[in-house]
């Protein structure tokens, strides 16, 4: 997946672009903070992680919601830049087609789905 900060580099109040969470090593005003959460099918197990191509799979918070494996990874894309994030989980086979819910936005998400044929 990957996360893109639009806020501009110009024109927003400090109080809208200041992190106040107050970090210890200060990010540039406007970078944002998230917790990136994939839900993924029971039984499945992560087998590596990247963030920009740099390996994070120890990084990655493992946890369990309604019987699902989720996966999250803390991320800071600064303004007008973006994140990728990548997983590769080992998931139980299963039949029918990947199925994705999109969270309601102000801006539309976009999604693409690549499923390996079994």
């Amino acid at each position: 997946m990957t996360l893109h900060n639009a806020a501009p580099l110009h024109g927003l109040p400090p109080y809208v672009v200041v992190r106040s969470d107050h970090p210890v090593w200060p990010p540039p005003p406007g970078t944002n903070r998230e917790l990136a959460t994939v839900y993924s099918t029971d039984g499945a197990r992560l087998v590596r992680a990247t963030l920009d191509g740099r390996d994070v799979t120890d990084q990655v918070l493992n946890g369990r919601e309604q019987g699902h494996p989720r996966f999250s990874v803390d991320v800071e894309p600064p303004r007008q830049k973006s994140v990728t994030w990548e997983l590769s989980l080992s998931e139980p086979q299963a039949a029918g087609r990947v199925r994705t819910f999109a969270q309601p936005l102000v801006r539309p998400l976009h999604q693409t789905i690549g499923q390996p044929s079994c």
